[in-house]
């Protein structure tokens, strides 16, 4: 295909306010990486550069934000882009045992260090036996651009554990596979708390890091989902920070920007200090001033 050429792309966008799924299609210009997106019968979006949204993000079951909407790839338009996409894209399938959730961080670090690409992450509540994955593994789906390259990526990331697999998969297969509701249920009085790892990591392939620096303090993570904000779920969530975030109407911009990674943290050495404990490891909300108070900290190493 030539760089003049034109891609396309099937897209859903749930919108709020009617409460209606939309389906959308998005037109990426290969030329000067430009986008424009349509409905059955008129334009939603005219041309334009969009520095937000790549190629690279155009794989099966992404989802992106184009001006604070969600919206999820699902399918190409012809066969074209079809022939495109598939000539160059290779999809893993990557299953963590339980036994294994010491190697997540490692494994997304392995990732980037392959030039791949990171999507869906979650943890499973049921067994799936047709992908070899009990509950309370974890799914990840990772995207290369280099199939014979590519390929080199399966025994590294099973070198890391026994309880570590990677299987090559078609992207249909991938959409249905992170598709499956299947949430891990939870014990009851479990004391537990929230770690929310922002866009600006995610896009930058640095969650490994943060996942690894978080279980050398001793903490543990005991579940893990990748999740992509609206602005609604996010603005109830963030309710009761909104007097306490100093830019909080830039905040819910940013988290809603692109996929964040939940990460359900619990301890055996920290008791019922846990929430405590971990908000001290975080930091200060200004990673400048973590920077000179908390030099250890999350916001201090990772923070903007």
């Amino acid at each position: 295909m030539s760089s003049g050429a034109v891609l396309g792309f099937e897209c859903q966008w749930f919108d709020e306010i009617s409460g209606q799924l939309n389906k959308l299609y998005l037109k990426y210009y290969l030329d000067d990486n430009t986008i424009e997106i349509l409905t059955d019968t008129r334009t939603f979006l005219a041309r334009i550069y969009y520095p937000d949204v790549t190629v690279t993000d155009l794989f099966l079951g992404n989802s992106i934000t184009v001006y604070n909407r969600l919206i999820t790839i699902k399918g190409y338009c012809n066969e074209a882009t079809t022939r495109y996409m598939e000539s160059r894209e290779i999809h893993f399938l990557v299953v963590i045992g339980s036994e294994g959730l010491s190697n997540v961080g490692r494994i997304l670090q392995l990732a980037k260090q392959h030039k791949l690409i990171t999507g869906k992450l979650k943890s499973i509540g049921q067994d799936m036996p047709d992908v070899g994955a009990r509950s309370g593994d974890i799914l990840l789906q990772v995207v290369g651009y280099d199939g014979a390259e590519s390929q080199k990526y399966i025994p590294a990331v099973e070198s890391l554990g026994k309880f570590v697999t990677c299987t090559a998969i078609s992207s249909d297969d991938m959409i249905a596979t992170m598709s499956r509701k299947s949430a891990l249920v939870t014990s009851d009085g479990e004391a537990c708390t929230m770690c929310l790892i922002q866009p600006h990591i995610m896009r930058d392939q640095k969650s490994g890091e943060v996942i690894d620096a978080i279980l050398a303090e001793g903490y543990d993570i005991s579940a893990i989902m990748s999740v992509h904000f609206t602005n609604t779920y996010a603005e109830e969530l963030f309710d009761v920070y909104k007097e306490i975030f100093p830019k909080y109407t830039e905040f819910i911009e940013n988290v809603t920007s692109s996929p964040c990674l939940a990460l359900k943290i619990t301890s055996n050495n920290y008791g019922h200090r846990l929430v405590e404990n971990f908000r001290e490891f975080c930091g200060p909300l200004n990673p400048e001033l973590a920077a000179t108070l908390r030099k250890g900290s999350l916001r201090a190493r990772f923070g903007e």
